[in-house]
């Protein structure tokens, strides 16, 4: 037998092979692409007409299935849409044209278990005999977690939309990268119109290079904290009205990098009631001290 090695100076030289242990070699090899396939996390099977029993099923396959070693399997057995044979046969002269068929299908064990698995049939020629290798994937869990986490993200979004309290997403660059409609509402702006500026737009003029510095602080030591304690902070509209406002921040990973969430509470009702508050404490102390000194006076009078 002739064989080819191929040498790093990329000249191919005939070189030969010896033949006297093929016939174990290729038993030995058999032996183990069979093991190999029994072991394949696959249910993988073998077979020369789709309508027909399979020539080979791999042990995984049987497991998956739930059917006994000894036990004959058919494709239709097996895909709860490909019970009609006219469906299989549309499905083979396909994969002759295209040499392959790949779909997600749902699937049933022996005992009735349904599961949603990735399928593909693979047509091949061997000795002018033609065959198909069918692969199936068991992807039920995955389906169920991809399934989950759309659940969870859009009841997320609807809290995120819904919140009542603004809520701005700045990315690692100090630009906006999500706002919720509460945040829109407080500021005046559409969300078009805020993502990808930078959130000093959100501030008063006088307020934003020092702001940069602060952002750039917090960048590089995050952590969870209110925002501007005994200081006054003020938001800034689009109409340029000034508003007081709140913010907590919030430091969390992304796969772009570190964002930045902050939670905008506009606190103008209670400034008012504190101005109120304190207009009324003044008025009170106002006319105690009258009071006091009317007191006095009559005192006095008294006196004399």
């Amino acid at each position: 037998m002739i064989g080819w090695f191929a040498k790093s100076t990329s000249k191919v030289l005939p070189c030969k092979m010896n033949t006297t242990n093929t016939p174990q070699m290729m038993k030995d090899g058999n032996t183990m692409l069979t093991a190999v396939l029994n072991h394949t996390p696959l249910f993988v099977a073998l077979s020369k007409n789709l309508s027909e029993e399979f020539l080979f099923v791999n042990d995984f396959g049987r497991k998956l299935f739930e059917f006994k070693p000894d036990q004959s399997i058919k494709l239709a057995q097996l895909c709860i849409d490909l019970l009609d044979e006219e469906k299989i046969r549309l499905i083979e002269l396909s994969i002759i044209d295209n040499r392959s068929w790949l779909s997600q299908q749902k699937f049933v064990s022996s005992s009735g278990r349904v599961f949603i698995g990735n399928a593909r049939i693979d047509y091949f020629e061997y000795n002018l005999q033609k065959y198909y290798l069918c692969s199936i994937e068991d992807i039920e869990e995955s389906v169920k977690v991809e399934k989950e986490k759309l659940e969870n993200r859009a009841q997320l979004q609807i809290l995120f939309d819904n919140s009542t309290i603004g809520i701005v997403v700045v990315n690692a660059s100090g630009k906006i990268s999500l706002i919720n409609r509460f945040a829109e509402n407080q500021f005046g702006y559409l969300k078009d119109e805020l993502i990808g500026t930078p959130i000093e737009f959100l501030i008063p003029q006088k307020f934003r290079t020092q702001h940069v510095s602060h952002r750039n602080g917090f960048m590089q030591k995050p952590q969870s904290r209110p925002m501007g304690i005994g200081m006054d902070l003020h938001g800034l509209k689009k109409d340029g009205t000034q508003f007081p406002v709140e913010i907590s921040l919030s430091r969390f990973e992304t796969i772009d990098g570190n964002a930045v969430v902050a939670f905008i509470n506009d606190i103008t009702l209670r400034k008012q009631h504190e101005n109120d508050l304190r207009f009324q404490r003044d008025e009170l102390e106002k006319s105690s001290k009258a009071i006091r000194d009317l007191n006095t006076q009559l005192e006095r009078k008294v006196e004399e």
